[in-house]
């Protein structure tokens, strides 16, 4: 089978959660006997040698450039091109406008992967104003909520009035570019062959939102397993909790400062957190540990480079995620539970279904009270228990298994 595979970055790239999660796909696919060429929307180092072929779209990338219309635009370009394959998969949900006029004018089978939510949401978070779920699309209520996003993230970075109302304008504009893309998508919903959602959550999400259900599949992420190693913490006090992720409001990583001290100001002794991400939060963490007068009990680390991340899940006694937005599956969970690290989390999303009874997933917000669940998970009894499912958790997401549902799914497709 020829398969086009439309990357979101490219294979040798050390960006985010998806473009690890589609370097395995397309690698685990090879070892199926599968011709892939991947289209690379980041420059691949010259001299890389891969066992597929390797093909790069042009993204120009200007000043006011906007992500979706050059990706999309880069894929009409080659849409002949792409029509000669048995199956075009892209692992961008904001392709689905090219995507769906390749579906409608070459042979070719088309599927795009869900991984978030940007195929419905010009803010790919389903976060109304920042804090609630949304569950209506519409022109006065999406300029609405993207115009508050886009000051408020711009007035959290802590530049003057100036800057920050630069900064508010140009994310206003791109939002409101990336809106004209998500309607241009749904009409070209139905000329798309299939879906990949990560979890029933992101499934019902699109389902919602009017995305034929009988077109959806649900096919997990899987584990990489550089990060199978054995826990090296010892679930003692003091209890050293970690978060890894993006420093964003909707990832909660605003909150963790708060939660420390509440947690420390409640209970002895107190623990220690390290905090691992880039991101727009990192300037307000440190301000705040300051002033909650626990920087003594916080390391905010920044980047880490990804070989280095499994060491450092498997030194802490715990993992804490305390996002707002409906995580659509969450890479970082499968890392934690691939080193023994048990979870502490919110409700959101898929999280409750992935961590299982290797962790502790709350229904609480409120910061007090979440520091109160949190006591009810530190000792070491419970935290060694959870630490010891782990490994049960992860047989729905291992490589194998995961590698011949997508087999299976390009093989009905085609």
């Amino acid at each position: 089978m020829e398969i086009a595979f439309i990357h979101p970055s490219s294979p040798q790239s050390k960006g985010s959660g998806a473009t690890h999660s589609a370097t395995q796909i397309v690698e685990g696919l090879c070892t199926r006997g599968h011709d892939i060429t991947v289209y690379c929307t980041d420059t691949e180092p010259v001299g890389t040698k891969f066992e597929y072929d390797i093909e790069q779209l042009d993204l120009s990338n200007g000043r006011f450039s906007n992500f979706p219309e050059q990706l999309n635009a880069a894929i009409n370009q080659k849409r002949m091109e792409f029509g000669q394959y048995d199956l075009v998969h892209s692992y961008l949900m904001r392709s689905i406008p090219s995507m769906g006029k390749i579906g409608a004018t070459t042979s070719a089978s088309t599927m795009v992967t869900l991984n978030a939510y940007g195929g419905i949401c010009p803010r790919n978070d389903l976060l109304f104003m920042n804090d609630t779920d949304c569950d209506r699309a519409g022109i006065g209520r999406c300029v609405t909520c993207t115009a508050h996003e886009s000051l408020t993230r711009s007035k959290y970075e802590g530049k003057g009035v100036i800057e920050t109302s630069v900064r508010a304008a140009y994310r206003f504009q791109d939002r409101i570019r990336n809106y004209r893309k998500v309607r241009e998508g749904r009409r070209r919903v139905d000329h798309i062959s299939h879906f990949h959602a990560l979890s029933n959550h992101v499934k019902q999400k699109y389902r919602s939102f009017g995305f034929p259900e009988d077109q959806m599949s649900v096919i997990p992420n899987m584990v990489d397993q550089t990060f199978c190693m054995d826990h090296r913490s010892d679930f003692t006090e003091p209890y050293k909790l970690l978060y890894v992720g993006a420093l964003r409001h909707r990832k909660g990583a605003d909150q963790l400062v708060e939660f420390l001290e509440q947690y420390n100001t409640q209970f002895d002794p107190p623990v220690e957190l390290t905090v691992v991400g880039a991101g727009v939060a990192k300037t307000h963490l440190k301000r705040a540990a300051a002033s909650h007068g626990v920087e003594n009990n916080i390391r905010i680390e920044g980047h880490v480079p990804y070989e280095k991340l499994p060491a450092l899940y498997a030194e802490h006694d715990l993992f804490v995620y305390l996002g707002r937005w409906d995580e659509p599956f969450g890479r970082v969970f499968l890392e934690a539970l691939c080193t023994g690290t048990p979870v502490f989390a919110t409700n959101v999303g898929a999280v409750a279904e992935i961590v299982g009874e290797a962790g502790y997933v709350t229904d609480k917000t409120d910061i007090r009270e979440l520091a109160e669940e949190l006591r009810l998970v530190l000792n070491s009894q419970t935290l060694g228990q959870m630490s010891d499912r782990t490994t049960e958790n992860l047989f729905p997401y291992e490589p194998n298994q995961v590698i011949d549902q997508f087999d299976c799914l390009y093989r009905t497709l085609v």
